[in-house]
Protein backbone atom coordinates (compact mmCIF):
# COMPACT_ATOMS: atom_id res chain seq x y z
CA UNK A 1 0.00 0.00 0.00
CA UNK A 2 1.19 3.37 -0.88
CA UNK A 3 -0.21 6.74 0.59
CA UNK A 4 -0.11 9.91 -0.74
CA UNK A 5 -0.30 13.35 1.51
CA UNK A 6 -1.48 16.77 -0.23
CA UNK A 7 0.91 18.87 2.39
CA UNK A 8 -0.98 21.75 1.57
CA UNK A 9 -4.52 20.91 1.86
CA UNK A 10 -3.31 18.93 5.44
CA UNK A 11 -1.86 22.13 6.20
CA UNK A 12 -5.08 24.67 5.18
CA UNK A 13 -6.97 21.91 6.77
CA UNK A 14 -5.42 22.22 10.38
CA UNK A 15 -5.10 25.68 10.15
CA UNK A 16 -8.76 26.05 10.03
CA UNK A 17 -9.26 23.99 12.73
CA UNK A 18 -6.48 25.98 14.64
CA UNK A 19 -8.31 29.16 13.53
CA UNK A 20 -11.49 28.30 14.91
CA UNK A 21 -10.41 26.34 18.28
CA UNK A 22 -6.78 28.00 19.20
CA UNK A 23 -5.49 24.16 19.73
CA UNK A 24 -2.56 23.11 17.66
CA UNK A 25 -3.11 20.05 16.04
CA UNK A 26 -0.39 18.25 13.75
CA UNK A 27 -0.68 15.20 11.49
CA UNK A 28 1.63 12.76 10.79
CA UNK A 29 2.51 9.33 8.54
CA UNK A 30 2.27 5.97 9.78
CA UNK A 31 5.72 6.29 10.97
CA UNK A 32 5.56 9.47 12.91
CA UNK A 33 7.00 11.94 11.03
CA UNK A 34 5.08 15.13 10.70
CA UNK A 35 3.17 15.70 7.58
CA UNK A 36 2.17 19.38 8.08
CA UNK A 37 4.50 22.01 9.31
CA UNK A 38 4.93 23.23 12.83
CA UNK A 39 3.93 26.77 13.73
CA UNK A 40 6.49 29.44 13.70
CA UNK A 41 4.70 31.67 16.33
CA UNK A 42 5.88 32.17 19.57
CA UNK A 43 3.83 30.44 21.97
CA UNK A 44 3.92 28.66 25.53
CA UNK A 45 5.12 25.18 23.88
CA UNK A 46 7.62 26.73 21.96
CA UNK A 47 8.76 28.70 24.52
CA UNK A 48 8.92 26.25 26.90
CA UNK A 49 10.50 23.49 24.43
CA UNK A 50 13.85 26.22 24.32
CA UNK A 51 14.80 24.56 27.59
CA UNK A 52 16.54 20.94 26.40
CA UNK A 53 15.19 18.60 29.06
CA UNK A 54 11.93 20.14 28.67
CA UNK A 55 11.87 19.58 24.85
CA UNK A 56 13.10 15.85 26.05
CA UNK A 57 10.14 15.69 28.37
CA UNK A 58 7.40 16.68 25.65
CA UNK A 59 9.23 14.08 22.83
CA UNK A 60 8.64 11.25 25.33
CA UNK A 61 5.43 12.18 26.24
CA UNK A 62 3.89 12.49 22.61
CA UNK A 63 5.85 9.34 21.67
CA UNK A 64 4.21 7.88 24.33
CA UNK A 65 0.82 8.94 23.83
CA UNK A 66 1.14 8.54 20.23
CA UNK A 67 1.92 4.67 20.56
CA UNK A 68 -0.87 3.86 22.64
CA UNK A 69 -2.78 5.48 20.13
CA UNK A 70 -1.38 2.91 17.47
CA UNK A 71 -1.38 -0.06 19.49
CA UNK A 72 -5.27 0.49 20.58
CA UNK A 73 -6.22 2.20 16.82
CA UNK A 74 -8.64 4.63 18.42
CA UNK A 75 -8.24 8.04 20.46
CA UNK A 76 -5.80 8.27 23.63
CA UNK A 77 -5.18 11.29 26.13
CA UNK A 78 -3.56 12.23 28.90
CA UNK A 79 -2.25 15.14 30.85
CA UNK A 80 1.22 16.08 29.95
CA UNK A 81 3.94 17.14 32.93
CA UNK A 82 3.04 20.67 32.25
CA UNK A 83 -0.61 19.92 33.34
CA UNK A 84 -1.36 20.18 29.74
CA UNK A 85 -4.17 18.06 27.61
CA UNK A 86 -3.05 16.47 24.73
CA UNK A 87 -4.35 13.38 22.32
CA UNK A 88 -3.58 11.60 19.87
CA UNK A 89 -5.84 9.60 17.44
CA UNK A 90 -5.93 7.92 14.06
CA UNK A 91 -7.31 9.05 10.63
CA UNK A 92 -9.41 5.95 8.93
CA UNK A 93 -9.99 6.22 5.04
CA UNK A 94 -11.51 3.50 3.51
CA UNK A 95 -11.49 1.68 6.63
CA UNK A 96 -7.89 2.01 6.35
CA UNK A 97 -5.48 4.13 9.21
CA UNK A 98 -3.57 6.54 7.12
CA UNK A 99 -2.78 8.47 9.40
CA UNK A 100 -2.44 9.80 13.32
CA UNK A 101 -3.48 13.81 14.56
CA UNK A 102 -1.87 15.18 17.87
CA UNK A 103 -3.70 17.68 19.58
CA UNK A 104 -2.13 19.74 22.23
CA UNK A 105 -1.82 22.79 24.08
CA UNK A 106 -5.30 22.66 25.57
CA UNK A 107 -5.57 23.69 29.59
CA UNK A 108 -8.73 21.61 30.74
CA UNK A 109 -10.68 22.36 33.64
CA UNK A 110 -8.56 20.15 35.70
CA UNK A 111 -5.39 22.03 34.58
CA UNK A 112 -3.30 24.60 37.20
CA UNK A 113 -5.22 27.68 36.82
CA UNK A 114 -2.10 30.16 36.75
CA UNK A 115 1.38 28.50 35.71
CA UNK A 116 3.42 27.68 38.21
CA UNK A 117 6.84 25.95 37.40
CA UNK A 118 8.51 29.42 36.29
CA UNK A 119 9.18 33.25 38.18
CA UNK A 120 9.20 34.14 33.68
CA UNK A 121 6.20 36.44 33.24
CA UNK A 122 6.32 35.93 29.70
CA UNK A 123 5.46 32.49 30.38
CA UNK A 124 2.97 33.01 32.67
CA UNK A 125 0.89 35.46 30.43
CA UNK A 126 1.68 33.43 26.88
CA UNK A 127 0.24 29.78 29.45
CA UNK A 128 -2.71 32.22 30.28
CA UNK A 129 -3.68 32.72 26.51
CA UNK A 130 -3.96 28.83 26.15
CA UNK A 131 -7.10 27.90 25.25
CA UNK A 132 -9.58 26.25 28.03
CA UNK A 133 -12.07 23.33 27.24
CA UNK A 134 -14.74 22.01 29.38
CA UNK A 135 -14.72 17.59 29.29
CA UNK A 136 -17.93 18.42 26.67
CA UNK A 137 -16.10 20.53 24.58
CA UNK A 138 -13.18 18.15 24.82
CA UNK A 139 -15.57 15.42 23.56
CA UNK A 140 -17.00 16.96 21.04
CA UNK A 141 -13.87 17.87 19.58
CA UNK A 142 -13.02 14.37 19.43
CA UNK A 143 -16.45 13.55 17.80
CA UNK A 144 -15.87 16.04 15.29
CA UNK A 145 -12.20 14.90 14.45
CA UNK A 146 -12.92 11.76 13.90
CA UNK A 147 -15.04 12.34 11.23
CA UNK A 148 -12.46 14.24 9.37
CA UNK A 149 -11.38 11.86 6.66
CA UNK A 150 -9.37 14.89 4.68
CA UNK A 151 -11.10 13.43 1.31
CA UNK A 152 -9.32 14.90 -1.51
CA UNK A 153 -6.03 15.25 0.76
CA UNK A 154 -5.01 11.59 0.97
CA UNK A 155 -4.70 9.34 -1.54
CA UNK A 156 -4.45 5.64 -1.22
CA UNK A 157 -3.23 3.16 -4.00
CA UNK A 158 -3.99 -0.85 -2.95
CA UNK A 159 -1.02 -2.21 -4.81
CA UNK A 160 -1.24 -5.54 -2.94
CA UNK A 161 -3.25 -8.41 -4.63
CA UNK A 162 -5.78 -10.94 -3.72
CA UNK A 163 -3.54 -13.36 -4.96
CA UNK A 164 -0.53 -12.08 -2.60
CA UNK A 165 -2.47 -12.69 0.53
CA UNK A 166 -3.49 -16.25 -0.40
CA UNK A 167 0.16 -16.78 -0.87
CA UNK A 168 1.24 -14.95 2.59
CA UNK A 169 -1.56 -17.73 3.99
CA UNK A 170 -0.29 -20.86 2.60
CA UNK A 171 3.37 -20.33 4.15
CA UNK A 172 2.38 -19.56 7.32
CA UNK A 173 -1.07 -21.33 7.77
CA UNK A 174 0.38 -21.90 11.55
CA UNK A 175 0.00 -17.78 12.02
CA UNK A 176 -3.02 -15.88 13.73
CA UNK A 177 -5.44 -16.17 10.41
CA UNK A 178 -8.38 -13.58 12.09
CA UNK A 179 -9.67 -10.96 9.43
CA UNK A 180 -7.99 -8.23 11.55
CA UNK A 181 -4.65 -9.53 11.27
CA UNK A 182 -4.59 -9.91 7.93
CA UNK A 183 -6.08 -6.30 7.69
CA UNK A 184 -3.87 -5.08 9.27
CA UNK A 185 -1.12 -6.52 7.61
CA UNK A 186 -1.26 -5.86 4.36
CA UNK A 187 -3.62 -2.93 4.53
CA UNK A 188 -6.92 -3.39 3.34
CA UNK A 189 -10.48 -3.23 4.74
CA UNK A 190 -12.43 -5.95 5.94
CA UNK A 191 -15.25 -4.94 3.14
CA UNK A 192 -12.57 -5.56 0.34
CA UNK A 193 -10.77 -8.44 1.67
CA UNK A 194 -14.44 -10.08 1.95
CA UNK A 195 -15.16 -8.51 -1.47
CA UNK A 196 -11.91 -10.12 -3.34
CA UNK A 197 -12.13 -13.68 -1.64
CA UNK A 198 -15.69 -13.91 -2.97
CA UNK A 199 -15.29 -12.71 -6.14
CA UNK A 200 -11.66 -14.67 -6.80
CA UNK A 201 -12.08 -18.14 -4.86
CA UNK A 202 -16.12 -18.27 -4.64
CA UNK A 203 -15.85 -18.50 -0.86
CA UNK A 204 -15.40 -16.59 2.46
CA UNK A 205 -12.18 -15.80 3.65
CA UNK A 206 -12.52 -17.80 6.60
CA UNK A 207 -13.83 -21.03 4.49
CA UNK A 208 -10.42 -20.27 2.60
CA UNK A 209 -8.43 -20.42 5.58
CA UNK A 210 -10.18 -23.83 6.66
CA UNK A 211 -9.88 -24.89 3.21
CA UNK A 212 -6.01 -24.46 2.75
CA UNK A 213 -5.62 -25.67 6.57
CA UNK A 214 -7.94 -29.14 5.59
CA UNK A 215 -5.19 -29.84 2.74
CA UNK A 216 -1.97 -29.17 4.55
CA UNK A 217 -3.56 -31.41 6.85
CA UNK A 218 -3.91 -34.45 4.33
CA UNK A 219 -0.87 -33.53 3.15
CA UNK A 220 1.21 -34.31 6.16
CA UNK A 221 -1.59 -37.33 7.23
CA UNK A 222 -0.45 -38.94 4.08
CA UNK A 223 3.07 -37.98 3.70
CA UNK A 224 4.51 -37.82 7.45
CA UNK A 225 4.11 -40.08 10.60
CA UNK A 226 3.22 -37.24 12.60
CA UNK A 227 0.55 -37.77 15.28
CA UNK A 228 -2.93 -36.57 14.57
CA UNK A 229 -2.32 -33.44 17.70
CA UNK A 230 1.64 -32.44 15.77
CA UNK A 231 -0.89 -32.47 12.68
CA UNK A 232 -3.10 -29.72 14.12
CA UNK A 233 -0.57 -27.74 15.03
CA UNK A 234 1.21 -27.62 12.21
CA UNK A 235 -2.05 -26.32 10.41
CA UNK A 236 -2.32 -24.01 13.61
CA UNK A 237 -5.23 -25.46 14.80
CA UNK A 238 -4.76 -26.69 18.93
CA UNK A 239 -7.88 -27.77 19.25
CA UNK A 240 -8.06 -31.50 18.54
CA UNK A 241 -11.49 -32.08 18.99
CA UNK A 242 -12.60 -29.41 16.36
CA UNK A 243 -9.99 -30.32 13.71
CA UNK A 244 -11.19 -33.83 13.83
CA UNK A 245 -14.46 -32.73 13.98
CA UNK A 246 -13.90 -30.38 10.77
CA UNK A 247 -11.96 -33.18 8.96
CA UNK A 248 -14.78 -35.50 9.13
CA UNK A 249 -17.25 -32.86 7.89
CA UNK A 250 -15.37 -32.20 4.99
CA UNK A 251 -13.87 -35.49 4.03
CA UNK A 252 -16.24 -37.83 4.94
CA UNK A 253 -14.25 -39.51 7.64
CA UNK A 254 -12.27 -38.98 10.89
CA UNK A 255 -8.68 -38.19 9.98
CA UNK A 256 -7.00 -41.59 11.14
CA UNK A 257 -9.44 -43.11 8.58
CA UNK A 258 -8.22 -40.88 5.93
CA UNK A 259 -4.68 -42.02 6.64
CA UNK A 260 -5.17 -45.54 7.01
CA UNK A 261 -7.16 -45.81 3.21
CA UNK A 262 -5.40 -43.49 1.15
CA UNK A 263 -2.27 -43.64 2.33
CA UNK A 264 0.58 -45.99 0.27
Amino acid sequence: MKIKYNTQQITEILKDLKSLTGITIVFLDLDGNSISPHEKDEDFCLVMQSDNSIREKCSQSDYKLLNRCKNSGKYECHMCHLGLYDSAMPIIKSGITAGYILMGRIRSLKSPQTFTFSDNKKLSELYKKLPVFTDIQLESLRSLLANITFPSAIEIEQNETIEEIAEFIEKNITENLSVGFICKKFFISKNRLYKDFKEHYGCTFNEYVTNIRLEKAKELLLKTKEPIYAVCEKIGTDNYSYFSNLFKKKTGMSPSAFRNQNRV
